[in-house]
């Protein structure tokens, strides 16, 4: 997978965990409840989101720098 080829080593394995407890989480909504369960786009908008405070800290801390 192309994420693991951008992280070092030694965070591969807890990126691999938390790429399995997604998956795993969604498989178990879908099972159970599958009407209210997060379609692909939720899926992604919601990484998305989780995403833009730690681009926004980035960003600031490249800032800071100067």
């Amino acid at each position: 997978m192309l994420i693991t080829m951008m992280v070092a080593n030694s965070q591969a394995r807890t990126v691999g965990a938390v790429q399995l407890a997604l998956v795993t989480g969604l498989m178990v909504q879908w099972m159970t409840d599958p009407e209210h369960a997060l379609t692909a786009a939720e899926v992604i908008e919601g990484i998305q989101a989780l995403n833009l405070p730690l681009r926004r800290e980035a960003v600031f801390n490249r800032s800071d720098r100067h």
